[in-house]
């Protein structure tokens, strides 16, 4: 099997969980596109369908994108998205599970995602 080459290699992140997000502090024109590149690089970094805490997730990311910084916060959030039907996710698309000391771990399913 060939391996695809740069140029051809598209991002696993479907387009319906790009958008604006909600809520009073969202500006359009200031958050909208670091939001959705949020969204994307969360995505990725779980489309192995491996179970991740949200430490776990930021060190993740931090191997992959050195030179980008992803809040707590903001990888909560993007967890969170990956369930509302307006980003074509529902509850199938993302399982958490609470851990006796209070820890949650969160496992991505991308083929559940609505089409």
């Amino acid at each position: 099997m060939m391996e695809p080459d740069l140029f051809s290699w598209t991002s696993p992140a479907p387009q319906s969980i790009l958008g604006d997000r909600a809520g009073i502090s969202f500006d359009k024109k200031l958050d909208r596109k670091r939001l959705n590149k949020q969204a994307i690089a969360v995505w990725e970094a779980m489309a192995d369908g491996r179970w991740y805490s949200l430490e776990e997730l930021q060190a993740k990311l931090r191997l992959i994108f050195p030179d980008k910084h992803f809040p707590i916060t903001s990888i909560s959030a993007r967890t969170r998205d990956f369930r509302k039907p307006c980003y074509g996710c529902s509850d199938e698309t993302m399982e958490s599970v609470r851990l006796d000391s209070g820890l949650w771990r969160y496992r991505l399913y991308p083929e559940k995602r609505a089409a």
